[in-house]
């Protein structure tokens, strides 16, 4: 998302700077646009870079420092009393909070947190009405701080991704006729992605002509693999690790199956669409359903279960969907929202409240 908005920004009205906790292994370096400084702070761990942040913003005195994903808002937010004045903080919420506070991994800290610290932010950009909403019931902040951009999505960019061909190495799993039945999931291997919901819920299916491809690494590989082992169903299921182009296996499948028990805003959902490909997706607590609002080949599980996700796939007219991009993605237009970020930036600078 942060790639995509800062190949669109208007560069004559906006001097971005990129810094990051640690370039090795930056995956995405190649999306980012010619010319960007691009700042390695050289810190593996947000809690050791607080220091680092806070000695960039004071030799850089930025309008605006603009942040995505809860520990690295916060972390910032705790350095916020003594940055310089006249510094405007944003940050980008990017999970449903109540669903990461209530997580059995988080920290009494990580609570007080969220309750105490994000007071110190300008404004809180989230991704759909749904994380808005939850927010302000969550965390006690003004709710003109709080505003709703969706992500963007570059669908001229995807189209001529997904056209390029699949490695040498999975091409086996794409050329073995019409009769098999090509479902893929996209994602880190965390628990709050599912992915232990979609092997049971092909396990369930006991439909032979299902293959699922999944594409993500995670702490959750091993234990997934045997899972899919366990249930019968390990011929049929297939990790394949990271991708960094996953269009040219999203657009040669037959559906992108959603599996997270929550979501902000999957971006392999609008990207899924953009490559014409049809969703099934779970009720997962997030923007899905305003996602695919409009989305005549998205169809989403009745309940968040492993059995209801089983049926929706039984269900599904698998062959028979039309592939197409559906006039409901311009929503996600990256002129379109790049557009609002630049009207926030501009509004913050201001001064506006």
């Amino acid at each position: 998302m942060v790639a995509t908005v800062l190949r669109h920004l208007d560069r004559n009205r906006f001097a971005p700077t990129l810094a990051v906790l640690d370039s090795r292994d930056a995956v995405y370096a190649d999306d980012l646009p010619s010319g960007l400084e691009i700042i390695d702070l050289g810190t593996q761990r947000v809690r050791s870079s607080v220091s680092a942040i806070l000695r960039l913003v004071w030799r850089t005195r930025p309008d605006i420092v603009f942040t995505t994903i809860a520990h690295l808002n916060l972390g910032t937010a705790i350095a916020k009393p003594v940055f310089p004045r006249g510094v405007r903080l944003v940050a980008r919420e990017a999970g449903v909070v109540s669903e990461v506070l209530r997580s059995d991994h988080t920290s009494p800290f990580w609570r007080l947190g969220y309750r105490v610290l994000y007071r110190f932010w300008d404004r809180i950009v989230c991704q759909s009405e749904y994380m808005r909403d939850d927010l302000l019931k969550t965390v006690n902040i003004r709710a003109s701080k709080a505003i709703v951009i969706y992500n963007p999505v570059d669908v001229e960019r995807i189209r001529v991704l997904m056209a390029e061909p699949i490695p040498a190495a999975d091409r086996a799993l794409f050329d073995d006729g019409e009769q098999v039945v090509r479902l893929i999931g996209i994602g880190r291997l965390t628990h709050e992605k599912g992915f232990d919901l979609l092997i049971r819920a092909v396990a369930l299916s006991h439909d032979a002509r299902l293959r699922l491809i999944i594409l993500g690494s995670g702490e959750l590989r091993a234990s997934m693999e045997k899972l899919a082992s366990d249930l019968g169903v390990g011929d049929q299921v297939h990790f394949i690790g990271f991708k960094k182009n996953p269009y040219a296996y999203v657009s040669r499948s037959d559906a992108l199956v959603l599996s997270s028990r929550h979501e902000g805003l999957p971006n392999v959902v609008l990207e899924a669409m953009a490559c014409g490909t049809p969703v099934i997706a779970t009720p997962a607590p997030g923007g899905i359903f305003e996602l695919v609002d409009g989305c005549d080949n998205c169809v989403i599980a009745p309940e968040l279960t492993a059995e209801s996700l089983a049926a929706t796939i039984a269900a599904f007219p698998f062959k028979r969907t039309t592939r197409r991009t559906p006039p409901a993605l311009s929503r996600f237009s990256v002129e379109r929202i790049v557009g609002q970020y630049e009207q926030l930036f501009d509004s913050v600078a201001d001064g506006a409240a």
